[in-house]
């Protein structure tokens, strides 16, 4: 799950904590499937920086709480809910 370029994703984001092989969101204290592949984000990302995603952007795209989507930015398909936190 290489992100070289910081797009938003839970790789990305600052509450992801890497245990071994596995990955793990602090914010919902969870495991995130890695076994999906790349793309993996929530509504709650945020970068390192602190920087977060645009509201407008977010409302359409990932308008669901407490869910992770996978959301590849390269393909124009919509973002799929893929689980649901809590």
């Amino acid at each position: 799950m290489a992100n070289h370029k910081g797009e938003p994703e839970c790789i990305t984001c600052r509450f992801h904590e890497v245990k071994g092989t596995r990955i793990f969101c602090k914010k919902y204290s969870s495991e995130i499937p890695t076994e999906l592949g790349p793309y993996l984000i929530c509504r709650l990302w945020q970068g390192q920086d602190g920087k977060t995603l645009d509201e407008n952007w977010k409302n359409k795209h990932l308008p669901l709480e407490d869910v992770l989507y996978k959301h590849d930015i390269y393909r124009a398909h919509a973002p799929k809910v893929v689980k649901k936190f809590g």
